[in-house]
């Protein structure tokens, strides 16, 4: 669903190209924080500062870290409430406009494209009130589109880099090789 609204409803002021990987592994977690997040963050914060601004991204990646660090328990489990009450109070309900004024057992079963525009539109709310957007929706689709295109390039040149560096500058292929022939050799 939020990769669905990254094009739908893109946001105006995006550095990168948003995407999402979900891990169970905390190592890996801290190592594409560490890659991702807290080395871009950097790099951006000394190029604002030769620019003469505030740095201020990399402090923001903190608490953003910090953030998910104390809400992994309560994210990473699921949690069961007992409302047998709650329940209990809509089944009490008699009048059919006050259950539909008051009731919310209709929202457990909404289908899942309301949902998606009830977060679409949650989404454009964020965007022009508290981001104080314009939600030139077009245009952002356009700019999410360069991005998107820059971001499969630098990755794509970053790891036929450690490739390259693998394969050619350290040889690593006819070192492989040559072991593969001495094992042979060794087992004739």
């Amino acid at each position: 669903m939020g990769a669905e609204s990254i094009w739908d409803r893109p946001y105006e002021q995006i550095l990168w190209y948003p995407w999402f990987k979900m891990t169970a592994c905390w190592y890996d977690f801290y190592i594409k924080v560490l890659v991702y997040h807290m080395l871009p963050a950097v790099f951006l914060d000394l190029m604002m500062r030769v620019a003469g601004m505030k740095p201020m991204i990399f402090k923001v990646q903190r608490k953003i870290f910090i953030a998910n660090v104390v809400l992994f328990h309560f994210v990473s489990h699921t949690w069961q409430f007992l409302n047998d009450r709650t329940m209990a109070l809509e089944k009490a309900i008699e009048d059919d406009r006050d259950k539909e004024d008051f009731g919310f057992s209709s929202f457990l079963h909404m289908p899942k494209r309301q949902v998606y525009e009830y977060f679409r539109d949650s989404k454009v709310g964020t965007a022009k009130y508290l981001f104080k957007e314009k939600c030139d929706f077009v245009r952002n689709r356009k700019n999410i589109w360069r991005l998107y295109v820059v971001d499969r390039i630098f990755w794509t040149a970053f790891y036929g880099a450690i490739l390259w560096y693998l394969f050619v500058r350290l040889d690593t292929l006819s070192v492989l090789w040559n072991s593969l022939c001495n094992y042979v050799e060794r087992l004739e």
